[in-house]
């Protein structure tokens, strides 16, 4: 079975001169996850993942609008024929780790894409694409890339240290009132000075 046979033909490009922004546009607009990136001619120049953006736009600390595609699309793209057998071209996803390949003409132009899942759809029609080498195929794709997570970025992530939540303080039991005893009247004086009551 060939390329032709599984790939998907209405592939939505982008140019590189576009911004993030327009791009995720078209990932929501077609529900794809990755759109290939022309030059005016329509011949792939890279390739940009919905991944790709969300990156950009951490380390970059960017409105989308202010990053071009240019600056955050893939260029080592690999591609194959629609003339290729399909067991080769899984072969090509296991060994480079990716999970689609662009499909272009002799000139470089897109023709369609072919994504991992399309092998297993084929793999229904077809009795010699075996579920081994799927399987083996897709545990490849889905393993640890070393040279991927040796990249240095210079920028420091260390999360910062909160500070320390005060402790509550308990409120205070509130003191009983005092029972004061009422103040006594002071004794009046008549006007010879003595007080009233008292003895002469």
């Amino acid at each position: 079975m060939k390329v032709e046979a599984i790939m998907k033909r209405q592939v939505q490009t982008c140019r590189a001169d576009q911004t993030l922004n327009e791009a995720v546009q078209v990932f929501w607009d077609k529900d794809c996850g990755v759109v290939p990136v022309v030059d005016t001619e329509e011949k792939l120049v890279g390739i940009l993942t919905d991944r790709d953006v969300a990156v950009s736009a951490y380390f970059r600390g960017e409105n989308l609008k202010n990053i071009s595609v240019a600056e955050a699309m893939g260029r080592n793209v690999l591609t194959v024929r629609k003339s290729d057998d399909i067991e080769d071209a899984l072969e090509l996803m296991r060994t480079h780790q990716v999970r689609r390949l662009p499909v272009v003409d002799p000139d470089g132009k897109v023709e369609g894409i072919v994504s991992l899942s399309d092998f297993f759809h084929a793999a229904v029609k077809d009795e010699h694409l075996k579920p081994k080498k799927l399987v083996r195929a897709f545990a490849a794709i889905c393993g640890w890339r070393e040279e991927k997570r040796s990249v240095v970025f210079e920028i420091d992530l260390k999360p910062v240290a909160k500070a320390a939540p005060e402790p509550q303080r308990e409120p205070k039991a509130a003191l009983p009132k005092s029972k004061s005893k009422p103040k006594s009247k002071p004794k009046a004086k008549s006007k010879s000075g003595a007080t009233k009551g008292s003895a002469r």
